[in-house]
């Protein structure tokens, strides 16, 4: 491998302060359109938010309400859902159907979660 040719990743962290959690959609997991992220499952659950809560989320710009659930089969068929991936992150999905397209979503784009009202 030429290693001149390597290309280096300015991932930015995210930020979690007094208002809520700010980060970015880094990615899709392939085909499924599923939105990946760069915020860790630890700092979301700061954010006080439970299985089964409604979440108002912005991404690139748009709110939706979004319920955060353990796995897909929570919501009905072709409805969004926030879960923990694999990895530990938040990430964002669609039942059965694909996030990005769903929602027009191309990443790299911007996310941000207010802490849950008490």
């Amino acid at each position: 491998m030429d290693i001149s040719k390597l290309v280096r990743l300015d991932l930015a962290s995210a930020k979690l302060d007094e208002r809520g959690l700010s980060g970015e959609v880094i990615a899709t997991d392939g085909p499924f359109g599923n939105l990946v992220t760069n915020v860790s499952g630890e700092d979301f659950l700061k954010l006080g938010y439970a299985h089964g809560e409604i979440v108002s989320v912005m991404i690139g710009g748009r709110e939706l309400d979004i319920p955060f659930v353990h796995t897909f089969s929570d919501v009905p068929l072709k409805q969004p859902l926030l879960y923990i991936d694999s990895r530990g992150h938040l990430a964002a999905a669609v039942n059965q159907g694909s996030f990005a397209t769903t929602y027009g979503i191309e990443p790299p784009v911007k996310l941000s979660i207010a802490r849950r009202k008490k």
